[in-house]
């Protein structure tokens, strides 16, 4: 996402653990939150092309911070068994995630971690993060760990 996005009238749950903030506003630029503040204090005036920038009243709405889904299988064939997870072409495996990963940050999930049962259910354990990365995927943090011991 490009350009500029102010949300304003919004209640913000940090994640710290505080009080929401109520009536505050978001600075968005280029798909990243760049600042937040009461609302009215972030003055259009700092945007390169106020213009151009997109207001969305968020009033009754609450923005909260992207949760965390601490134990997925990513790439886990659904009734499958360990059987499956051998045999199967590793670029099945990365097929199968695309769509699992977008609809997990469609629900607010930003982080998973994946601790894989066994090695080989990735060609390689960073494949995934390596996917996110190439702007292929949109998605959020991912942490890989092979074997079952944390």
């Amino acid at each position: 996402m490009s350009g500029s996005m102010l949300l304003t009238n919004a209640r913000v749950v940090d994640g710290t653990g505080a009080v929401p903030h109520t009536g505050w506003e978001l600075l968005i630029e280029n798909g990243r939150i760049v600042r937040s503040a009461p609302s009215g204090t972030i003055l259009r005036g700092t945007i390169s092309d106020p213009d151009r920038l997109f207001v969305i009243d968020l009033a009754g709405a609450s923005v909260l911070p992207g949760f965390i889904d601490a134990h997925t299988h990513m790439t886990a064939v659904p009734g499958g068994n360990k059987v499956d997870m051998l045999t199967e072409p590793e670029s099945l495996k990365i097929l199968r995630a695309v769509p699992f990963l977008r609809d997990t940050l469609a629900t607010g999930v930003t982080t998973v971690r994946d601790p894989l049962e066994h090695p080989s259910c990735l060609a390689e354990p960073g494949d995934i993060a390596l996917v996110l990365q190439s702007g292929v995927v949109v998605g959020g943090h991912t942490h890989v760990k092979e074997g079952r011991n944390d």
